[in-house]
């Protein structure tokens, strides 16, 4: 390489001197990034072979360290006989496009499986609420004199309202996602007790333990803990990580504690003895549409510790969890009081 012009040398913080006998493998400051060095290598190989136009996007290492994608191009000089005398080459910074595609690419993957999930989990209730109907529809169109007993009707109520409060759930979980991704989570904050806050959520959700074959969880600990938060956004956080716990805590005990700390903040925390998580989903189940285990195996959009985050995060506190494999899992709430 015979010229480089005063960009190139900006870029990569050197002088004329410093590419003396410089190769794109100078492993003392290899400029090419060590995942794209092997394809780059091969193409302008394949280019010197066949004389055609070499053009490459990959990522070149800056004067500071960092990595910025580049479009590189190459076009060879000829002499009049086709003799290939020398090659014009430039490098154009592309980072900023890259970036901006590679985040509507995943926008447009977590559109799609949002949709994919969503209508998924939408269309078992309504598959149980149509059933019901034409199951009722059935009978009354047969005449059955127990169409209209006080136990069919009952049964059918029961089996309906669960199915309603189903898709309520996964339609609030829907919006508050578009709340989320738009910058329109609000956070309406109020004086109260944790402790009572938790006493009600539990006391609402005793059915649902019922239903579950679940013992009540046992309140271990509770101190009185005053803040200024959300009332029903924390209520939503504490019914998510104990619905969890029903969800994954193979109808072993669950306990629920809250207690002050000393910097001025207060701890909750859900303890299950189920199945445990690995040390490599613990986080990743934060995230949109995550579980702990297969799709197939619990339903649900997998939306609920996401949006718990979300709505600690805005809190300024941290959710986590606490879990081995086979040993329970304790998820954790810190928020500043």
């Amino acid at each position: 390489i015979i010229y480089y012009n005063s960009r190139h040398y900006q870029y990569f913080g050197s002088t004329s001197e410093d590419h003396e006998n410089w190769g794109w493998r100078d492993s003392a400051k290899p400029t090419i990034h060590p995942d794209d060095l092997e394809r780059t290598t091969r193409i302008w190989g394949e280019a010197l072979k066949s004389g055609e136009v070499y053009e490459i996007e990959y990522r070149l290492r800056r004067h500071d360290g960092t990595h910025r994608w580049h479009l590189g191009r190459a076009s060879p000089s000829r002499d009049a006989s086709g003799r290939i005398l020398c090659w014009y080459g430039t490098n154009t910074d592309i980072h900023d496009q890259k970036v901006a595609e590679e985040a509507l690419s995943e926008a447009v993957r977590a559109r799609d499986e949002f949709l994919s999930i969503a209508s998924h989990e939408l269309k078992t209730p309504l598959t149980s609420l149509r059933l019901n109907a034409q199951v009722f529809n059935r009978a009354i169109n047969n005449q059955d004199p127990l169409a209209f007993s006080r136990e069919r009707v009952i049964d059918l109520v029961k089996k309906t309202d669960k199915q309603v409060t189903r898709l309520d759930r996964l339609v609030d979980d829907m919006l508050d996602v578009s709340r989320i991704s738009s910058g329109q989570l609000k956070i309406e904050r109020e004086s109260f007790d944790i402790c009572d806050l938790i006493e009600e959520v539990m006391d609402r959700m005793d059915q649902q333990f019922s239903v579950a074959r679940y013992e009540k969880p046992k309140l271990v600990r509770c101190e009185e803990s005053h803040g200024h938060w959300d009332r029903m956004r924390i209520e939503q956080v504490v019914t998510n990580l104990l619905t969890n716990a029903i969800r994954y805590g193979k109808n072993k005990p669950i306990e629920v504690g809250a207690e002050r700390m000393a910097d001025h903040q207060v701890r909750i925390w859900v303890k299950d003895n189920g199945m445990g998580i690995s040390e490599a989903t613990q986080e990743k189940i934060f995230g949109r549409f995550e579980r702990s285990v297969d799709a197939n195996e619990v339903s649900g959009l997998g939306l609920g510790l996401f949006i718990s985050r979300q709505i600690v995060n805005a809190h300024g506190g941290k959710i986590y969890v606490k879990s081995k494999l086979g040993e329970g899992s304790t998820f954790v709430v810190e928020l500043p009081i």
